[in-house]
């Protein structure tokens, strides 16, 4: 029996335990209502299929194992972490220092520092993924089984809320993208995420306390990637609607004296010369993808995001419907409906984050990951509406609906057991082969490939690409060529003293493999001669002309 025969028989087999633990369950619980026994019963086969998808995506991230431009994106995003553990600064005098290509805030570099203590680049990218990954996930645990884990029915309710989360973050391109990648956005995301947590479940919102903690994990966010800096007026807004000017006041002070206090902290030190020219000048000067006008541009890339947005902005578009129609009849105040309803928080900074999610995809350089920031608000939004309606069943007025709620989980996730439980097996022959390639072809890692060369040969050797590789290997750190072609996009190409101090002194070869996109080569003119390197299979490889 192969690997893939292995892979399916274990697969079916936990399937087949699903299923009985399933079985138990609906028999064992005879005294709760039919619904929530199904309910239940489905779960265990749910949390087998999650797993089984998350984990195949997991993989399909860290291919390589093959990695190709994406894998190399994820060895380079640690360079700064890695720079700051070697003495580096991340951010130089725009004429002076290494180019890296690091556009995005300091805390980006400071929250990946604990992966610098990987010993090799497979390691650090390893651990800068599930880093990546507990920073997107954590917050969303928190906001789903924060209260629910006292009482059993509740729970049931949280865990299939969270396993929708889980299953519409795996079956969107975007989401699953910023997951499970080495970026900056899972850590900006998951610190966004916190300061709106901080405010969902605790009643007395007007708390200092709790004010700064959330307004703390606000400005940590912003300075994480520019792109989250709307929701600064997203949460005050929320506050305003359900707390009152008083609470909004109060929330707006503790932005200020938080913003000011960690500002002055990163400027100290961070040079802010470089700070502002990395973070603003350099984003603001790119120019725009495709040839069509910037309105054009604009509506095009905004029905982009609102196809990916697709399936949230429906379920809350009906829950919204379902609470106007309930609203009508109650008459409810609008901050009382606010108040009572807090998943609405994370709807308004969806929508505040949508101009600069648009923004960030429509410059050149710009991807998908960047929908990623209203997407995984909305999507959460969407979550948390369908939990609450749920576990309100035990209010006379809305039990129909919530009741309908239940019924709608019931049928989804019948359905999806019956139709995905089909692509998971025919996965299985990919995620075998990915699993078995993840052990076996680890030191093919193109990072990996590079730093044990570098190791070999000090300083001989540049690798515009995988500069991670000869920092950890001789803690030197060389101009990333994307880097390098960024400034000159924005107006601010190196000079050439610049650029030739920060390439290796002993320079006899340039090799690459994934990517080049010519730059290093065209201010390089006498390393035309393409060559091969027994220690570089498959690389393009350039030297001197002789």
């Amino acid at each position: 029996m192969n690997s893939t025969q292995l892979s399916i028989a274990f697969a079916g087999l936990l399937f087949v335990i699903a299923i009985a633990l399933g079985a138990l369950a609906f028999y064992k619980l005879s005294r709760w209502k039919i619904l929530d026994r199904a309910i239940v019963a489905i779960a265990p086969a749910i949390c087998i299929l999650s797993f089984l998808f998350a984990f195949n995506q997991f993989l399909i991230r860290f291919e390589g194992i093959q990695w190709g431009v994406k894998g190399n994106w994820s060895a380079v995003r640690l360079l700064p972490s890695f720079a700051l553990k070697h003495g580096y600064q991340i951010y130089y005098d725009p004429n002076s220092g290494p180019i890296t290509g690091m556009i995005k805030g300091p805390m980006m570099a400071l929250a990946y520092l604990p992966v610098t203590l990987g010993s090799s680049p497979v390691v650090a990218v390893i651990l800068g993924s599930l880093t990546a990954t507990t920073f997107f996930f954590v917050p969303i645990l928190w906001l789903h089984f924060g209260k629910s884990w006292k009482d059993v029915q509740t729970f049931i309710i949280s865990l299939f809320a969270f396993l929708f989360f889980c299953l519409l973050v795996v079956i969107s391109p975007v989401l699953r993208y910023v997951a499970f990648s080495v970026h900056a956005d899972a850590i900006a995301l998951g610190l966004s995420a916190a300061s709106c947590a901080v405010l969902y479940y605790n009643q007395q919102r007007d708390r200092f306390s709790t004010l700064f903690l959330s307004a703390i994990f606000v400005v940590l966010a912003i300075w994480t990637k520019q792109v989250s800096l709307p929701i600064i007026v997203a949460i005050p807004l929320f506050l305003l609607l359900a707390e009152g000017w008083r609470c909004c006041k109060r929330y707006l002070l503790c932005l200020f004296i938080s913003g000011i206090s960690i500002s002055a902290i990163l400027i100290a030190i961070f040079d802010p010369k470089a700070l502002f020219f990395y973070l603003f000048v350099v984003p603001s000067n790119h120019p725009w993808q495709g040839e069509a006008g910037k309105v054009t541009a604009l509506l095009q890339t905004a029905k982009e995001l609102f196809n990916y947005s697709f399936w949230p902005l429906v379920i809350l578009g009906c829950v919204l419907l379902y609470h106007l129609f309930l609203n009508v009849k109650r008459k409810t105040a609008i901050n009382l409906w606010f108040k009572q309803n807090p998943w609405i928080l994370f709807v308004l900074v969806g929508i505040f984050l949508v101009p600069t999610a648009v923004l960030g995809k429509v410059k050149v350089g710009g991807d998908i990951n960047n929908f990623g920031y209203s997407l995984y608000f909305t999507t959460t939004a969407a979550s948390l509406a369908l939990m609450q309606l749920a576990i309100a069943a035990r209010i006379a007025e809305i039990k129909i609906v919530a009741q309908s709620v239940k019924i709608a989980v019931l049928a989804l996730f019948s359905a999806l057991i019956l139709f995905q439980s089909p692509k998971v097996f025919a996965l299985i022959p990919t995620l075998s082969a990915n699993l078995a390639q993840g052990f076996e072809k680890l030191e093919a890692f193109p990072s990996q490939v590079a730093y044990r060369y570098a190791k070999n040969h000090p300083e001989e050797a540049y690798f515009p690409w995988q500069t991670l590789s000869t920092l950890m290997a001789d803690g030197k750190m060389y101009h990333f060529e994307y880097g390098l072609f960024d400034l000159d996009l924005a107006g601010f190409p190196a000079s050439e003293e610049q650029f030739y101090e920060y390439i290796p002194e002993n320079m006899k070869i340039i090799a690459f493999l994934g990517r080049n996109d010519g730059y290093v080569l065209k201010r390089l003119p006498e390393f035309s001669r393409k060559i091969e390197v027994e220690e570089l299979p498959g690389w393009e490889v350039y030297a001197r002309e002789e």
